[in-house]
């Protein structure tokens, strides 16, 4: 189970365009869902039009969902992030959201159904529990379903995905432009003493570090580091003529002509360089290029 949980798994939420569509779904879904099953007597319990407050419900949770989970990215950005994301932290994120909308939902429900105006906490504590029941007892277990299914998708996906680019990367003649491999590159930095000049042929991949990169490059029989003052998104404007230098990852920029092969998780893929031990990551948003630009050549 421990071993399940640390899986990679791909972070959704980054994009606030998923978090609406999510957002939109749960109001729907819960609308819905007490409309036609009526769950614990609820039509009877409340003190509104039936209708009327399971479109309360459902926009109350669908809002706290979007509201949860971007308060979540905006204070803890590193944390909330694809990189290093596992079903354990999934689990943990969802479990999170959930008792955000248990907890709108308990204020909601001690309004429209079991407070009168002369209620106390005991109204108050019995509207939690039945949030609790509603909203986080009933939405883990098809959560974590949900999750399961998903992981297993994106998973045999990627898998199959990274063994027909395995083909293709086998089947790649020795590159022999001669252009290219003497061509010498220099990163100019928005910063004092921070240019950098190299071997084009001799760039594996660059990584985003905070306010710096770290260029990796071949140097004989090893790998060299460079760490520079700079943006990725600025040296990826310097090199955009070489189409061979993949954006694979908001944090990497990799020399195709280095890749040497490529295995599949639910996240994406991770790239094998020569000469190096580290591996580069493809993000499920680059997947799609990422296979278009790995072909015979």
């Amino acid at each position: 189970m421990v071993d399940w949980l640390r899986k990679p798994y791909p972070f959704l939420y980054e994009r606030l365009s998923v978090r609406a569509g999510v957002a939109v779904f749960v109001t729907v879904f819960v609308f819905l869902f007490l409309v036609i099953f009526k769950p614990f007597d609820i039509d009877k319990a409340m003190r509104v039009n039936m209708y009327l407050g399971a479109l309360f419900y459902g926009l109350t949770s669908g809002i706290t969902v979007l509201l949860a989970g971007s308060a979540m990215i905006w204070l803890f950005p590193k944390v909330f992030t694809d990189k290093g994301w596992t079903i354990g932290k999934e689990m943990f994120c969802t479990n999170l959201i959930l008792v955000s909308a248990t907890i709108s939902n308990t204020f909601l429900g001690y309004y429209m159904e079991c407070s009168p105006e002369n209620a106390g906490w005991d109204s108050f504590w019995l509207s939690f529990y039945l949030a609790f029941i509603r909203t986080y007892a009933v939405g883990i277990f098809p959560v974590t379903v949900l999750i399961a299914i998903s992981y297993s998708i994106f998973l045999k996906r990627n898998l199959a995905k990274a063994f027909e680019n395995n083909k293709k990367l086998d089947a790649r003649p020795e590159s022999k432009d001669p252009e290219i491999a003497d061509k010498i590159i220099t990163i100019v930095s928005p910063s004092n003493n921070n240019d950098f000049s190299f071997r084009l042929n001799d760039l594996l991949f660059i990584m985003a570090d905070g306010n710096y990169v770290e260029f990796h490059m071949e140097s004989e029989n090893t790998v060299k580091r460079e760490i520079k003052r700079n943006t990725l998104r600025h040296i990826e404007s310097q090199l955009s003529e070489y189409d061979f230098l993949f954006r694979s990852h908001r944090a990497y920029l990799v020399n195709l002509k280095k890749v040497v092969h490529s295995s599949g998780n639910a996240q994406g893929y991770e790239l094998k360089l020569t000469k190096t031990e580290h591996t580069v990551p493809v993000s499920r948003r680059n997947l799609g290029r990422f296979d278009t630009l790995i072909k015979p050549q």
